[in-house]
């Protein structure tokens, strides 16, 4: 099922070298000025919990993101390096690097704004912390396909959302669960319109055991729930 996707290839620097809202697909994530925030505590349930750490970004003259450090009680202690292709200026101050526990295991990651569009469609880039290593790593996984999302604690689950047009009635949705660190895909949802038939056709995907159960239904714009209501 198509949806709006970039695989990012990064260069993760060891400790002491050199150094996204719900709405129309962007991320569930406030930015913050990541040069001042501090992380807050993990869980006492957590294996390894980081100290508060701060996050010091660099930015090249067009304003892009093209590096950041990780710093702990005022020393750097690592180096997040953006993929050449990814040096595109964020929409607003702030807005291109964060975190977020996106992985559901009581420790904060980090997140880059690598790309956006007019639509709310954006792609990101993540480092997801390491309790074995004490560090951030970059997950090739979730940086592809985890872009414009919403969180789901309580079930561990991210939707993620790609807007087509029609004020967000095409989109494509895909839902993944969290398990043991990585993402397992438990359905999705692609509407696209019909213009001969002045109709939506959405497809939808649930996974049933090993499979998906699949189904196609046909629907006037009427028959449709407005964007972001439940349905």
């Amino acid at each position: 099922m198509p949806i709006l996707r970039r695989t990012v290839t990064l260069l993760l620097l060891a400790a002491c070298g050199s150094p996204g809202d719900a709405a129309s697909g962007a991320p569930a994530v406030q930015a913050v000025p990541t040069d001042t925030a501090t992380a807050p505590a993990a869980p006492a349930n957590a294996r390894t919990a980081p100290p508060g750490f701060t996050l010091q970004p660099f930015r090249n003259g067009s304003g892009a993101l093209d590096s950041a450090w990780v710093m702990r009680d005022g020393a750097r202690v690592q180096t997040l390096v953006t993929a050449a292709e990814d040096l595109e200026p964020p929409p607003g101050p702030g807005a291109d690097l964060g975190r977020e526990d996106v992985n559901f295991d009581g420790v904060p990651d980090v997140w880059h704004l690598a790309w956006w569009g007019a639509t709310g469609n954006a792609g990101y880039t993540w480092w997801l912390y390491d309790p074995a290593s004490g560090e951030f790593r970059h997950s090739p996984e979730f940086s592809e396909k985890v872009g414009g999302h919403t969180l789901d604690p309580a079930r561990r689950r991210i939707t993620v959302r790609s807007n087509g047009g029609h004020a967000g009635l095409v989109f494509t949705e895909e839902v993944y669960e969290v398990r043991d660190g990585e993402l397992r895909e438990v359905g999705s949802t692609e509407q696209d319109w019909l213009p001969d038939l002045d109709r939506y056709v959405r497809r939808t995907r649930v996974r049933r055991g090993d499979g998906f159960e699949e189904r196609v239904d046909t629907l006037r714009r009427e028959d449709l729930p407005a964007p972001g209501s439940p349905e």
